[in-house]
């Protein structure tokens, strides 16, 4: 059984793109394969503990409530084969785990090494393809539940050729404010309708 380096595993709300506000269950996957980093990243995702497949579904099971989603987030969870966790999560006991939804937040980098067993296991992807970094992402970004800009990264007219029409057609492109000051997004979302506002609801209520 493949042993995952774990950074934190916690419940709170989602705070960005089409489901913020929803109370889930995150798996934070230590480490992250773009070097140097993103310069206005400040997520710890420094390694805390290893942890089995089991091991991450018990913690999980003690965290959650009926109606929440999980989310295995990072760092970068493609890092990992992500096969032996995502089958066990999806195979949750017990009425709290009734149509728990599995999500997975990544840059798309690295989606083409994942087993076709495990892009089948997840239920909802968020791709926010980086500087750089969009063609080896555009499998990723093309198969993506919901895309999602970090604007100052870069433009993101850019990006547009390799995301699917069904998403802009769903409103499902969102534009993230990099800081605290909102006024640049919000003024290239105002000029672009096709992309929508998302403000990071975590700093905004001061949680996790």
């Amino acid at each position: 059984m493949t042993n995952y380096p774990i950074a934190e595993v916690f419940r709170s709300i989602q705070g960005e793109g089409f489901h913020a506000g929803k109370p889930v269950v995150f798996i934070r996957f230590s480490g992250c394969n773009l070097i140097p980093p993103c310069t206005w990243c400040d997520t710890d995702h420094s390694l805390k503990e290893t942890l089995n497949a089991n091991q991450i579904y018990d913690r999980v099971d003690g965290l959650l409530q009926k109606g929440d989603m999980v989310v295995l987030t990072g760092g970068e969870p493609f890092l990992h084969d992500l096969e032996d966790v995502l089958d066990r999560l999806t195979c949750g006991d017990g009425a709290r785990w009734v149509d728990v939804r599995v999500a997975v937040e990544t840059n798309g980098t690295l989606y083409e090494t994942q087993t076709a067993k495990t892009k089948a296991l997840i239920d909802w992807m968020t791709v926010s393809p980086k500087q750089g970094y969009l063609l080896v992402a555009k499998e990723a970004i093309r198969n993506a539940s919901e895309i999602k800009v970090v604007y100052g990264d870069y433009d993101p007219a850019k990006l547009e050729p390799f995301i699917a029409p069904r998403l802009f057609e769903e409103s499902l492109c969102y534009i993230q404010p990099c800081s605290e000051d909102f006024q640049p997004a919000l003024e290239y979302v105002m000029r672009h309708p096709e992309w929508k506002l998302s403000i990071q609801l975590q700093k905004v209520l001061n949680i996790r």
